[in-house]
């Protein structure tokens, strides 16, 4: 059994305190948070990463966008049949949460908005 997971970091990421010597060699040259944000999609089990599956790449949208504009489902789905399932056994169970990339439609369902002929 496998599970997913996609997030981001941003590449200054660090702690907010830290020891310092006070020399200027001690004193973070970037402030925290600041800089590119990086989107990080991979896949394990209690043995560990899945080798060849991992995705990183670096997000487009602001630091105060949300990162899903970035990880979409085209994105998903790319990394799924080319880096997740060429690297696991044939007939394992891949665990996937909820999000809105993870799932689509194969056609439109029905709403209570449709008339009768459009749902024949």
């Amino acid at each position: 059994m496998f599970g997913l997971e996609e997030m981001w970091v941003n590449v200054n990421h660090c702690p907010s305190k830290a020891w310092s010597d006070g020399t200027r060699n001690s004193i973070m040259p970037v402030p925290i948070g600041k800089g590119k944000r990086l989107i990080l999609v991979h896949a394990g089990n209690a043995l560990g990463f899945i080798p060849g599956a991992e995705l990183i790449f670096e997000s487009k949208t602001s630091k105060n966008d949300d990162y899903h504009d970035d990880m979409n489902r085209n994105v998903f789905m790319k990394w799924f049949t080319e880096k997740l399932l060429p690297n696991i056994e044939p007939n394992s169970i891949i665990v996937i949460d909820n999000a809105p990339y993870h799932t689509m439609y194969v056609e439109r369902l029905p709403t209570t908005q449709w008339r009768k002929e459009e749902i024949r």
